[in-house]
């Protein structure tokens, strides 16, 4: 058998009919790509033919109605009630159509001329479920009493808006019912009659820069914050750093003996030992991070409290489930970390994903202390937090945040669930737990070797603290 030659070509195999290669499945792949991209094309133009379509579902069933009435019935039996009541329908749905669309008209020019007049660069500030913001304002058109003008937020979620008549005027106050950081508002202004026949729907993205704290409630005076601030300032000069023995803290491997509060022991069970009261700041170096979850406010909440107090003391790094930068040294960049956390909530960004990296860049090591703010319910943040947990060379203290605890989550029944009026839109949500979810939330973190502290944000009560499997509840 004759070999061929090292340098010969080897006729080339089709590989579009074994499909082992990935060039050949592309012509098979790419089809339903641009399929995808075809139908969301159509869906987006049929969309917004929709919306400048003057007639309503209601109204195009009047009108078609009418219009067999009239035609149909009215016409060919000599019918003048049929006839009479279609050619008033008719006349009612086109004197509709006719003062929806140069309402619609009046209102983008109004709306043009407000939101130019009212340009602004600057970032308004608000805090979660406190006061509102007046940000738009409209002609009521009480000269045209066919129309009426409403509006409502598409873009961001977590605003909850009320249209309310001011005079001639229609104003837009805007709450708050979550932490937020936009830089855009997208609003849907629908242009109807009064009848509902007729609606023209403008779809506007206006730049508005929008920056929304969580509430803190009564964090500010929980000792778990409070117990990370440093001491007072030396009496003297030459005086030491160290006062008398009179604070205590857990029994940890290490520790001489001869301070060991044994009457305490005796009566509680839980071995304390002595330590000196510090008069100066402690040396440890503070780095902290926020999980981005469901009912996760309470949490942003007392990251917030902790960072405004300056409870952290010097040196301190944060940084929060979506950043993009490196974490954040002053209170100003913390803050907009806290408030565009929320974005990530409930995406592959959230969940305490970058929990790991945030630890690879602050670096660890025995004086750093890591304080992880997460919410009181169970999620896929737990094996994030876990991990990070056990692998921190430093302490580390988890901070769990709640609204409320009950004794179990009550479910409304499914009659009363359909007469209840619906939530408005946008409406905040209370991060209510249970107490045997946040025993298993505190257990499940100091397991994993960590100071756990359960916080209620209302009324700033300590609810729980964990250490190393031991137990005490508040």
């Amino acid at each position: 058998m004759q070999l061929a030659p090292l340098d010969a070509k080897i006729p080339r195999t089709d590989v579009a009919e074994t499909g082992s290669s990935t060039t050949g499945l592309a012509p098979v792949l790419a089809p339903p790509r641009r399929r995808a991209r075809w139908i969301g094309a159509v869906r987006r133009i049929a969309r917004k033919i929709l919306d400048y379509m003057p007639l309503t579902p209601l109204g195009a069933l009047v009108f078609g109605g009418a219009a067999l009435g009239y035609w149909g019935f009215g016409v060919p039996h000599v019918d003048y009630v049929l006839q009479l009541v279609g050619l008033l329908a008719l006349a009612l749905v086109s004197l509709a159509v006719v003062a929806v669309i140069p309402g619609a008209i009046l209102v983008h020019r109004a709306h043009k001329a407000f939101i130019r007049s009212h340009a602004s660069e600057d970032t308004l500030f608000l805090e979660a479920e406190r006061g509102f913001a007046v940000l738009l304002r409209l002609p009521s058109f009480r000269a045209f009493p066919l129309i009426d003008v409403s509006w409502t937020w598409v873009e961001p979620p977590g605003f909850a808006v009320e249209i309310v008549p001011d005079g001639a005027t229609l104003v837009e106050k805007v709450e708050a019912t979550g932490r937020a950081d936009v830089d855009h508002v997208i609003r849907q202004i629908n242009v109807e009659d009064a009848f509902g026949l007729a609606r023209i729907t403008l779809h506007r993205t206006d730049k508005q820069k929008i920056r929304v704290l969580p509430f803190p409630g009564k964090l500010g005076s929980a000792p778990m914050l409070r117990s990370h601030a440093g001491g007072e300032e030396l009496p003297h000069p030459l005086g030491v750093p160290e006062g008398d023995r009179v604070e205590m803290r857990h029994y940890v491997p290490g520790d001489p003996l001869r301070l060991a509060l044994w009457k305490l022991y005796a009566r509680t069970g839980q071995l304390m030992v002595r330590m000196p009261e510090r008069a100066i700041s402690p040396s440890w170096r503070i780095v902290a991070y926020l999980v981005s979850t469901k009912l996760d406010e309470p949490a942003a909440a007392a990251a917030r409290v902790a960072i405004e107090g300056g409870l952290f003391g010097e040196g301190w790094r944060f940084s929060a489930d979506g950043a993009k930068n490196a974490p954040a040294t002053s209170t100003p960049e913390a803050l907009t970390l806290i408030a565009a956390s929320r974005t990530v909530r409930g995406t592959p960004e959230g969940e305490g994903a970058g929990l790991s990296r945030f630890i690879e860049e602050v670096g660890d090591g025995p004086k750093t202390r890591l304080i992880l703010f997460v919410p009181a319910v169970m999620g896929p943040w737990v094996e994030s937090a876990q991990a990070a947990i056990r692998g921190f060379d430093g302490a580390v203290t988890a901070v769990v945040a709640t609204d409320r605890v009950v004794d179990e989550v009550a479910t409304s029944p499914l009659l009363e669930r359909w007469i209840r009026r619906p939530k408005p839109v946008g409406a905040g949500e209370e991060a209510t737990t249970t107490n045997k979810e946040l025993a298993e939330v505190a257990d499940t973190l100091a397991a994993a070797g960590a100071l756990v502290v359960a916080v209620e944000r209302p009324g700033g009560r300590v609810l729980a603290e964990r250490r190393f499997g031991a137990r005490r509840v508040a």
